[in-house]
């Protein structure tokens, strides 16, 4: 489980690197009918944004696997020479709610590889008078549940290693001072493997 957290969240983090998307994030509320903002940078990184090039911009819901445009916003743009869109939402998109991000495709594909994405942290829009059929609705609960279910292991991990330590403690005072402080220096490194896994669950959340 620690290891498919680790790649969800490179995923996410790859995604997110080019362009590097400041606006909107987690915490933005856009309104239906109303101007949002979609702001970006460089951030350094391969590949850079002059090599992303032109690329599609849209407002989407959805999991990592499987993702649906709500709103076309931009055939292309090119993100070396531009750095912000405004857009006016479109309310009948979807329902209020604080699953929507924005997604930019590179419409440029180098060496075979898939075009370059990258995406936006999830943000609010409300004033909405959309729906979402059956099929982006079961895009939508996968993410929650996938989200949800990682963070039960991570905690389901954490409770498992608390009383695995608690043994090991135990046994290892009866033993030697000298066992006790080895056992306790493993119950230190499989708590901070917990922590990341709760912390490469939180991430993957917050961005899809």
């Amino acid at each position: 489980m620690f290891g498919r957290l680790v790649l969800l969240v490179s995923l996410v983090a790859s995604g997110m690197a080019k362009p590097f998307i400041t606006s909107p994030v987690e915490g933005t509320v856009c309104s239906g009918g109303s101007t949002c903002n979609i702001n970006w940078q460089e951030d350094n990184d391969a590949p850079l944004l002059a090599e992303f090039g032109d690329a599609s911009v849209g407002l989407f819901v959805g999991s990592v696997s499987q993702q649906t445009m709500l709103q076309n916003i931009s055939d292309s743009v090119n993100v070396a020479t531009t750095a912000s869109i405004a857009f006016t939402v479109d309310p009948s998109a979807g329902p209020d709610d604080s699953i929507y991000f924005i997604r930019f495709d590179s419409l440029t594909s180098r060496n075979g590889t898939a075009p370059n994405q990258s995406f936006s942290a999830k943000f609010t829009l409300n004033g909405m008078s959309g729906t979402f059929n059956s099929t982006v609705q079961a895009q939508i609960n996968a993410a929650a549940s996938g989200a949800a279910s990682s963070t039960s292991a991570a905690t389901s991990s954490g409770l498992t290693s608390s009383s695995t330590s608690k043994t090991a403690s135990s046994t290892a005072s009866a033993s030697s001072a000298a066992a006790s402080a080895n056992a306790a220096g493993r119950v230190g490194v499989a708590n901070g493997l917990v922590s990341a896994a709760g912390a490469a669950a939180a991430l993957f959340a917050l961005a899809l």
